[in-house]
């Protein structure tokens, strides 16, 4: 038995360590093409696929290979790409922050004081087509639990283009891991989430003693979300005016302060 187990630990200590030589080897190469399109040379037209899929890849191996601050940054700066039509002067810069980043991460194990985390986090840069309107840039990061689908990615990029960081995640398993290490201001939370139940998510969020003092928004449809575990919950219906609504809330907390940056 102990044989079996060395072996086991053999094994993933060795996919482990090809996760990083292998990211290791797609951030030196991406940084290598941003450095070609900075010097005016075209690295051609796949550029922004290549660099979409490298950051993919990094986020998915990231999470199975015990590096889960690594795959949420990866995670994060796939929403950030979300508002980059090209790779450009503009972007380039912020996106260096995001890939020095994980590289430092994958340095240090995956390792960073809870302090440190939250402030990285918060200085990552949101995406700037998206943010440079006329909106003001909120100091409110949102946590957003919803499933995959366009009103989701319509919901996200409405509250990036009012000035908002957003998180979004796509289940509720995944939504439980990102606040181990990511404290959000606000959590949103699709009334139809699963395989854990939104009322459910709730009650486990009640939980944990660091997010006590989130505020939660019960995103809901026509039926009733049924007996809610605490009643500081708000409860806002999916509609067409569903962001207004959430902007409308979130600026009444922060001038309240009770959405202010946590350290």
């Amino acid at each position: 038995m102990a044989d079996q187990a060395t072996k086991i630990g053999a094994i993933v200590a060795r996919l482990r360590q090809e996760f990083i030589d292998a990211a290791s080897r797609q951030l030196d190469d991406l940084a290598f093409m941003l450095d070609q399109i900075v010097a005016g040379r075209d690295p051609g037209s796949d550029a922004l696929l290549a660099l979409e899929r490298s950051i993919h890849s990094i986020k998915g191996q990231g999470a199975t290979f015990g590096f889960p601050l690594t795959g949420r940054v990866a995670h994060m700066l796939e929403d950030y790409l979300q508002s980059v039509d090209a790779l450009e002067a503009e972007n380039i810069g912020d996106i260096r922050i995001y890939l020095d980043l994980i590289a430092g991460l994958i340095g240090s194990d995956d390792c960073a004081e809870d302090n440190d985390v939250q402030r990285l986090f918060r200085e990552l840069p949101r995406g700037r087509r998206l943010t440079n309107g006329p909106h003001e840039r909120h100091e409110t990061n949102i946590l957003m639990a919803m499933p995959e689908g366009p009103i989701q990615k319509w919901l996200a990029n409405a509250l990036l283009s009012s000035g908002f960081r957003v998180m979004r995640v796509y289940d509720s398993v995944e939504a439980v891991s990102v606040v181990t290490t990511i404290v959000p201001d606000v959590v949103l939370i699709d009334a139809d989430i699963a395989p854990i139940s939104s009322v459910e998510l709730i009650s486990m969020f009640a939980a944990i003693e660091k997010m006590r003092g989130v505020r939660i928004v019960l995103l809901t449809g026509d039926g009733d979300p049924g007996v809610l575990p605490t009643a500081t919950v708000a409860m806002i219906r999916k509609r067409p005016t569903m962001a207004a609504d959430i902007e409308s809330l979130i600026v009444a907390l922060e001038l309240s302060g009770t959405t202010s940056p946590r350290p």
